[in-house]
């Protein structure tokens, strides 16, 4: 006879046998109940909070957020993609505490990008920016003006803007005037006025 307890539902438990020749089918059902106990308890934890985890950037996120930014996302996101790729870190408290300590030292380094940022958005709202293209005898340009153009044009006046924070409000197909933006920081977005004219 094999015996084995059963489990009573007051918590208590019994002893119970069962002939030899049925113990392996006994066996069988206590590590189906196991495993069904464990994978219910590993599908609450996935599903736990609809599986959102917090992460702080290390660095600039295109439509998610900024360096330092605490920021949820979805858990496969975060541990697939963001952390694997050193664009994040997971937000405990050991890294909160540490991203508290590192803003406190950059603090003066942070108003001065502001304040860096806020002068050359003034600087671009009393500039034209000429930006020369190919086109035809009617004034219609073969393509459109790029980002890449625009930058070169400012790089050319001597302002330096990184092509990938320059956005072109509307397609420029044809010469005359039309406007960029230009996301110079978190906090400040400079307009770029731009003289497109046909190439020599």
């Amino acid at each position: 006879w094999y015996k084995f307890e059963v489990s009573t539902q007051g918590g208590s438990s019994r002893e119970e046998s069962t002939p030899l020749g049925f113990a392996p089918i006994r066996n069988r059902y206590d590590e189906i109940i196991v495993r069904v106990k464990r994978e219910k308890k590993y599908f609450k934890l996935f599903n736990q909070k609809g599986n959102i985890m917090e992460v702080i950037l290390i660095q600039d996120v295109a439509n998610l957020g900024y360096k330092n930014d605490i920021v949820k996302v979805k858990d496969g996101y975060g541990r697939n993609y963001l952390i694997p790729n050193r664009l994040a870190v997971i937000a405990n408290n050991s890294n909160r505490k540490q991203l508290a300590e590192n803003l406190k030292q950059q603090a003066h380094k942070i108003a001065q990008l502001l304040a860096d940022a806020q002068a050359l958005a003034e600087k671009l709202a009393n500039t034209v920016i000429t930006v020369a293209v190919k086109a035809n005898e009617d004034g219609k340009i073969f393509g459109t003006v790029t980002t890449a153009q625009v930058a070169e044009a400012l790089a050319a006046q001597g302002i330096e803007i990184d092509k990938k924070v320059i956005t072109i409000d509307e397609a420029v197909k044809v010469l005359g005037e039309a406007t960029a933006t230009a996301k110079l920081h978190r906090e400040v977005k400079a307009e770029i006025k731009l003289n497109v004219v046909a190439a020599e």
